[in-house]
């Protein structure tokens, strides 16, 4: 269409149909072929939501649907709700429609060729995540985009429709195709020769009828996925993100795109990504108000506006250009792979729904130990400790609760290579985490305080302490002010209680010489609701694994036994994976690469939450990292 402009149609049609559901003296219930334009003009219609009466002062028949309204305009929501006015975000499914007009007066039939049809559907398969995670800032969506192609056929006598027609269409599609109305978008395709005098001059728009839709103006054919003539992608990704954000087309809703694109501005703003990637982050290459000839990208979508702005026109570019906001979640998990030099972040939901953040690959393959907690007030989230017992290397990471990491004042290259085990805890007055190095060779402990990057020792060094722990479990088995020790000796059968005092020092609280000389692996957690920590003993060889209660006295209690358990678990890590009162844990196989997520009830019992049979089978580190508060 040589006509096009590189406007969107949705506003000045949502001020369209107000003005006829209040006015129809102005706008007709039958809408006129020549389009809403006909009877109000254009410039009116694209401001008519922000104009005064007194710009309306040559068409005095719309004041009053201009005070009309101005009374129905919603209250502000409250701060920190950026879901707009209306449905919340679109949940549903893309269904591409193949439109014929069979032309009465020639028998020509006019359509958008099966090979675009198919690209398009291609391309927004491949954009779809990407415009989900830009629309979530305005609430949770879903994107699915349906393969199959829905045929439909309309005889005409003219090369003109409006919008009116488009409703038409799209509720005799959905009612013939018994589409969901709620959670399906009708995407339909303008073919060359037909003009929808509605958006004859634009690229496009979305609306509603029995359910949303939207209409695409391509600029030229055939299309391609990089799109980079500017044909169809811009629009296409444009309208969808509106509809999104936007399924019920309130009047008083932003036009999330405009502002980043030429409603408001000489130029589009755009988002770039280069598929096949490990997650969204590592696919998005920039956001530029061009497509650069020497850019190496896969696809591009239209940026949406961040929610503070999505009322600006133009929006700046701070507000436009933006890598896409990444998933967050109840809780978040840390995934470290050595042999691959890899890190991943995964955000969890109460479902043990597992969303990957980003992918480093540029860890060091020699971390021995990664430990989340507080340790500094530089990190806008948890920090994280990456220890390196072959380089005497300690480094403290900031990290934002996405995956983003920063080191947080200088790597520690003195450390002891011995440390055997490194405990969090809270065992000074510090506000910070503090850390309980464990050496076994030397039977010696050393507790630290943390703060931005830096350690302190507390106290001296612990000199005579077992060897032969092979288990330091951090927990409340006491009334103590500070965090109590459990420590494990397999060999022996031993678990004891010790309680620190804040100053580096240690006392027993209680001793057990009679436990199991197997138990490979020990969680502390809150598995009763109890005032003192619980724990849970895992036997890979029977299958056992066995929750036990502490009584604040050096004393434990069974709480119930599971005997019927998988031998080959490798890591059992607690945490808040679920909306249950009490703390849930991931189990990891890594031989054929099975994580499951268990929920506890308080009385040993445990029932699946969610399970995944494809994961990697190289993690040998899997951490919670407390997410941001």
């Amino acid at each position: 269409m040589a006509s096009v402009k590189r406007l969107c149609a949705t506003r000045p049609i949502k001020n369209a149909r107000f003005i006829r559901s209040v006015a129809p003296n102005v706008i007709p219930a039958k809408e006129p072929l020549k389009g809403f334009a006909s009877l109000v003009p254009i410039d009116i219609l694209r401001r008519f939501h922000t104009m005064t009466e007194a710009e309306l002062k040559s068409r005095p028949d719309l004041i009053d649907a201009l005070r009309k309204l101005h009374a129905q305009v919603p209250k502000q929501r409250p701060t920190g709700i950026s879901r707009l006015f209306g449905d919340s975000p679109f949940q549903g499914t893309l269904h591409f429609v193949k439109l014929m007009f069979f032309s009465e007066a020639n028998g020509q039939t006019l359509e958008v060729s099966d090979g675009d049809l198919a690209t398009a559907i291609q391309y927004m398969a491949l954009a779809a995540p990407a415009v989900s995670a830009y629309c979530s800032q305005y609430g949770s969506n879903r994107i699915d985009v349906s393969p199959t192609v829905l045929p439909f056929g309309i005889a005409v006598t003219s090369g003109l429709y409006n919008d009116d027609a488009v409703q038409n269409i799209v509720n005799d599609i959905v009612s013939q195709n018994h589409l969901p109305h709620d959670s399906s978008c009708i995407i339909i395709i303008n073919p060359p020769g037909m003009v929808n005098t509605d958006a004859e001059n634009d690229f496009g728009y979305h609306q509603k009828a029995d359910a949303p839709y939207c209409f695409i103006n391509p600029v030229s054919f055939p299309f391609t996925i990089e799109d980079r003539v500017d044909s169809y992608a811009a629009t296409l990704t444009h309208e969808v993100a509106e509809m999104v954000c936007d399924p019920g087309v309130s009047i008083f809703n932003k036009e999330v795109c405009d502002g980043c694109d030429l409603n408001c501005n000489k130029f589009t703003w755009r988002n770039f990504f280069h598929d096949p990637s490990p997650s969204l982050a590592n696919s998005y290459l920039q956001s530029t108000n061009s497509i650069p000839a020497n850019l190496n990208f896969s696809y591009f979508i239209t940026s949406i506006a961040r929610p503070d702005h999505a009322g600006d026109c133009p929006v700046s570019q701070a507000a436009c250009a933006y890598p896409p906001p990444r998933p967050t979640g109840a809780s978040e998990l840390l995934f470290y792979d050595p042999a691959a030099n890899t890190g991943e972040f995964y955000a969890v939901n109460g479902q043990a729904d597992i969303t990957i953040q980003i992918q480093h690959s540029d860890f060091r393959s020699s971390w021995k130990r990664i430990l989340a907690g507080n340790f500094s007030k530089q990190a806008f989230g948890s920090t994280i400790l990456f220890y390196d017992a072959a380089g005497h290397t300690g480094e403290f990471y900031g990290s934002d609760g996405t995956g983003s990491l920063n080191l947080i004042g200088a790597s520690h290259t003195d450390w002891r290579s011995s440390w055997t085990q490194i405990v969090r805890g809270h065992f000074s007055t510090s506000s910070f985490d503090d850390l309980l190095f464990y050496d076994a060779s030397a039977g010696q402990g050393e507790f630290y305080k943390t703060g931005n990057g830096d350690v302190s020792m507390i106290g001296v060094t612990n000199t005579d302490w077992r060897k032969s722990w092979s288990l330091i479990i951090p927990g409340k088995f006491s009334n103590g002010a500070f965090t109590d020790l459990l420590f494990y000796d397999p060999s022996a059968g031993t678990g004891e209680f010790w309680r620190t005092d804040g100053h580096g020092n240690v006392s027993l609280i209680g001793a057990n010489n009679d436990w199991r000389k197997d138990w490979s692996i020990i969680v502390p957690g809150n598995f009763t609701g109890g005032p003192f920590t619980d724990l849970l003993f895992y036997e890979p060889a029977s299958g056992t694994g066995e929750f036990w209660r502490t009584d604040g006295r050096g004393n434990v209690s069974l709480i119930g036994a599971n005997n019927d358990w998988r031998k080959d678990w490798s890591m059992i890590i607690p945490g808040k994976f679920s909306n249950s009162p009490f703390t849930d844990l991931l189990f990891y196989e890594p031989s054929s690469g099975t994580g499951e997520f268990w929920r506890t009830d308080g009385r040993g019992n445990v029932s699946l939450i969610r399970g995944y049979a494809d994961w990697r089978k190289s993690w040998t580190s899997i951490s919670e990292v407390v997410p941001p508060t």
